[in-house]
């Protein structure tokens, strides 16, 4: 636009007919004067005075008007598309009416912070004699100290709202304050006015808002002089915010709440002296607040503050709130404003602001997911699946499993924590359950760890929890069946559990369609050895095969794959006979695994190994049980047997003839 919609005239409603009186001018950009203003500079000339000014582009000027005759005038600006408006800070309405006088008092108060001291500047004037009659001031009390009536009008927000809290004025030698009650009769404060017919006084108001202060003065020698008048706002010092949990359930130290779980949320606004001011939210235009959150740990976290904000009542705000995410974050409660500013005023110390630190923030549940390294049921014949579904998985009991546990946030439709990563994760530890959301764990199985690694057996990255270590891991988790090899344990389908310290768990729900927790089946295992026959003078082949075990009994096991694993001391001989046997079925000591394979080896579930002879070679034959113990801890060696100077026939295919 080329012009504003219109100039707004701030003021005080009286002046002195000896100088210039202040006002602030406005260029508006729309009819209610309200953020943001007219965006250019231009030019206004003031009445009475007639006085021209430059208003800055967006921001309040500061202008003079005058007059040199006593009597009431009508303030005006030109320029703007339409007429000029007022504000009356004093009288809290919007006449444009200014009243000049001979004699009278010019009176200041600055804007402040609730409850700080604030100057007060008296100065008591009169219009000089002629001929300078209405051109300049000269003392009207010099030197000396009188009492001047003190008034006070609360204007925003109005004695309808406002807290009945009165100014408290007292002179700089004074010992105490005296206090001015808002919308009565003046109270007279006694100051001291120096040659320049110039007084100071200190202010203290504990409330917050607009007030208007009135003071005039009457001597017998003068008469009543014109009251003068100005208005000042105070701001509220700070926000103090507080929280509380809501849920009684205990976490662990240093942890806050779970994500997506309420807590409460109080923000009260107080002045520099503490106290909660209650004319906040109140004002004619009510001021509000808004509450940010920012996530402090992990470095650029994220997560979002949620719940409706609670009306302010008597200064205090109390919101019911949730945070979306995991991670530690810090409330700050500010002003709603765009300037983020008191009442829209630039004035130090009213960008009111406060802050609060909360603990970690839980994840909202766990889900435990079966991780690359177990087997699938998929890859076994139908007729020997041990898994209840072909899409399951299955492992040995006695072997370490790969698992992940993933940390859900508390958005409405939760996902993996973004947040979740670090040492302030919470340790997690596992159980093997009966079904999925089940109470029961696990009958006759014990859930343990392989062991070698340190704590945390878990280590967070944005919500995925993977077994320290890596893929090379030593720690892994691990489910022992109660009985012993050889006696074997018909497959058991597990559902693990993942929970911490904090009372997460990826316990859900009774029914596995809702589940969150991974179904793994685990299984009795061997490894079944063949027998083996050979000559007394070279090495026997001994077949060894990967089997677990079914109602129907052993079967192979063809996803079974293991490289190299030492033979060590684990073979043992026993139970020699004729040659070989050196005396209540001991055997030699040459008896041995052929040197030149010193590790077991299969491949889809089947391996072979090699069984030397005693050096030097006995006479005649031999043979012994061979067993490899738990060379393989989840495939406890079955016995087989290695015979020298017995062949084995075969394969051959009998044939009968009938004539």
């Amino acid at each position: 636009a080329s012009a504003p919609h219109h100039f707004q005239i701030t003021h005080g409603g009286s002046a002195l007919t000896c100088q210039p009186q202040t006002v602030t001018v406005t260029a508006c950009a729309n009819a209610a004067c309200t953020a943001p203003h007219y965006s250019a500079s231009i030019k206004t000339t003031l009445q009475p005075g007639g006085a021209e000014f430059t208003v800055s582009g967006g921001a309040n000027t500061a202008a003079t008007v005058s007059r040199s005759t006593a009597g009431t005038a009508v303030l005006s600006a030109s320029g703007g598309t339409n007429a000029s408006t007022c504000v009356n800070t004093t009288a809290g309405n919007t006449s444009c009416d200014m009243a000049f006088s001979d004699n009278g008092l010019s009176l200041s108060v600055p804007d402040h912070v609730a409850m700080t001291t604030a100057s007060v500047t008296v100065q008591a004037l009169k219009s000089a004699p002629a001929p300078n009659a209405g051109k300049t001031c000269v003392p009207l009390v010099a030197n000396a100290t009188a009492n001047i009536s003190f008034s006070c009008k609360y204007v925003s927000p109005g004695a309808d709202k406002a807290a009945k809290v009165p100014v408290l004025l007292k002179n700089s030698d004074a010992a105490s304050y005296t206090s001015v009650a808002c919308g009565g009769a003046g109270t007279a404060v006694p100051l001291k006015f120096n040659a320049d017919g110039l007084a100071t006084a200190s202010l203290q108001y504990a409330e917050v808002g607009n007030v208007g202060l009135g003071a005039s003065y009457t001597s017998g020698t003068v008469g009543a002089s014109a009251p003068a008048a100005t208005a000042f706002t105070a701001a509220p010092r700070e926000f103090v915010v507080t929280a509380s949990r809501k849920s009684t359930a205990a976490l662990l130290a240093g942890y806050y709440e779970k994500a997506g779980v309420p807590f409460t949320v109080v923000v009260e606004a107080r002045n520099a002296a503490g106290k909660v001011v209650t004319n906040f939210g109140q004002e004619n235009t009510p001021e509000n607040l808004t509450l940010a959150v920012k996530v402090t740990d992990p470095a650029n976290g994220v997560g979002e503050l949620l719940g409706p904000r609670g009306a302010i009542t008597a200064g205090v705000s109390t919101s019911d709130l949730w945070f979306t995410e995991t991670g530690m974050i810090e409330v700050t409660a500010q002003l709603a404003r765009t300037s983020l500013n008191y009442m829209d005023l630039g004035v130090t110390g009213f960008d009111t602001k406060g802050r609060l630190a909360l603990g970690y923030f839980a994840p909202q549940y766990y889900q435990t997911v079966l991780d690359s390294g177990n087997m699938a049921c998929s890859g076994i014949q139908q007729a020997n699946r041990p898994c209840p579904a072909a899409t399951g998985m299955f492992t040995h009991a006695k072997q370490g499993f790969f698992i992940k546990v993933l940390a859900f946030n508390g958005a409405a439709t939760p996902g993996v924590s973004a947040n979740y990563t670090g040492t302030w994760a919470a340790p997690v530890t596992l159980a093997a359950m009966t079904k999925a959301g089940g109470k029961v764990v696990t009958p006759n199985a014990t859930l343990g760890w392989t062991g070698g690694d340190a704590a945390p057996r878990f280590v967070f990255s944005q919500g995925t929890g993977t077994l320290a270590g890596g893929a090379g891991s030593k720690n892994l988790p691990v489910l022992t069946f109660a009985a012993k090899y050889p006696v074997a344990t018909l497959p058991v389908t597990a559902y693990l559990r993942a929970t911490d310290g904090n009372g997460v768990s990826s316990e859900r729900a009774e029914t596995p369609a809702a589940a969150v927790e991974a179904e793994l089946t685990f299984v009795s295992g061997q490894l079944a050895l063949g027998n083996a026959y050979g000559s007394q003078n070279a090495v026997a082949p001994v077949d060894a095969t990967a089997q677990y075990y079914l109602a129907k009994g052993y079967v192979i096991n063809p996803l079974v794959t293991v490289t190299s694993v030492p033979f060590g001391s684990f073979a043992t001989f026993k139970k020699c006979t004729r040659a070989f046997d050196t005396g209540n079925g001991v055997c030699p000591a040459g008896l041995r695994i052929e040197d030149s394979n010193k590790t077991l080896q299969l491949t889809n579930g089947r391996g072979k190994f090699y069984v030397a002879p005693p050096k030097p070679a006995l006479g005649g034959t031999g043979a012994a049980d061979v067993s490899l113990g738990e060379l393989i801890p989840y495939l406890p060696s079955a016995t087989g047997s290695a015979t020298f100077g017995i062949y084995r026939s075969g394969p051959v295919i009998y044939t009968r003839e009938v004539y």
